[in-house]
């Protein structure tokens, strides 16, 4: 008769090790673990299958890892598992023979037998009780709840985050603009960019300021205009029409009474300290003779 032990604190139900298939596999031919666990428990099947009295297929079995190379099987007939507590959460061996004892404890001294063997459910795959499955369904919609949260409320900071750079962007391109408004004053922008405007203007005004640079500074004609007056003889008649100083030619146009004046006038200007006098020319007028005598520089070297 079978012995049946539960523990309802948690629904744990165990059953009498000789009601189990049990076997210690040999697994170091079998390809590394990289490969599906759905193929890798099929070739375990395969191994399991040499040492049970029944196919595979009747069976329901778990492999629980020993160490390198070594694998327990544990098995259960089907129509054993149909005949489970109703609810029960686990079902496993209330211990292992004594021939699995005796090899765990003379191949495997550090694994501790009792616990190991209580960690064996043959309650997996389509076994599963439904109080697993309905556990296992509420925490993948917790699971699936939270991540939404978690998303939605991502979602609504990067909106925020996103709201408050175009309010700065806003505020960057009313600022840009002000500046743009302060620079060019209220200038038609005949639907130019203001960016292309402020460049136009910048190079306009770079323009003239290369134009300013670039213009002599008048020469000073003051030392020649005081020499020409301290020379002016005080005796000679002259009505002065004119008299146009340039850094390099004097021209001085005046009306005289008669040529001998005018001679006088142009002996005068002859001995001006630093100027040498051009073709001059006499034209009658009515009132006299009218004298156009163009004083030039003397260069340096000149006698």
């Amino acid at each position: 008769m079978k012995q049946v032990h539960t523990h309802p604190e948690h629904c744990d139900t165990r059953l009498p090790p000789n009601m189990f298939y049990w076997a210690i596999l040999d697994t170091s031919g079998l390809p590394a673990p990289g490969i599906r666990p759905s193929t890798r428990v099929q070739r375990l099947g395969y191994l399991f299958e040499s040492i049970l009295p029944e196919p595979t297929e009747s069976v329901h079995a778990v492999y629980l890892p020993i160490a390198a190379g070594h694998v327990l099987a544990c098995a259960l007939p089907r129509d054993r598992l149909s005949d489970r507590h109703e609810d029960a959460i686990s079902l496993g061996p209330l211990e292992a023979p004594p021939f699995i004892l005796e090899s765990l404890a003379n191949e495997h001294r550090a694994l501790d037998a009792s616990g190991f063997i209580r960690s064996i459910n043959l309650l997996t795959g389509e076994y599963e009780p439904p109080a697993v499955l309905r556990a296992k369904s509420r925490c993948s919609l917790h699971v699936v709840m939270i991540l939404t949260l978690c998303t939605l409320l991502i979602t609504i900071g990067l909106e925020r985050r996103t709201q408050s750079s175009r309010s700065s962007v806003m505020d960057m391109n009313s600022h840009i603009q002000t500046l743009y408004d302060l620079a060019l004053g209220d200038a038609t922008s005949n639907g130019q960019d203001p960016a292309a405007r402020l460049l136009s203007e910048l190079r306009r005004m770079r323009a003239a300021s290369d134009s300013r640079n670039q213009l002599q500074t008048p020469p000073d004609v003051s030392i020649a205009l005081a020499s020409i007056l301290e020379r002016w003889p005080s005796v000679v008649a002259a009505q002065t029409s004119n008299v146009h100083l340039t850094g390099d030619r004097v021209m001085i146009t005046a009306l005289l009474p008669n040529t001998t004046q005018a001679e006088q006038l142009e002996r005068s200007m002859s001995e001006v300290d630093g100027w040498t006098i051009g073709q001059r020319t006499f034209r009658p007028a009515r009132d006299g003779v009218e004298l156009r005598l163009p004083l030039v520089p003397i260069e340096e070297g000149t006698p």
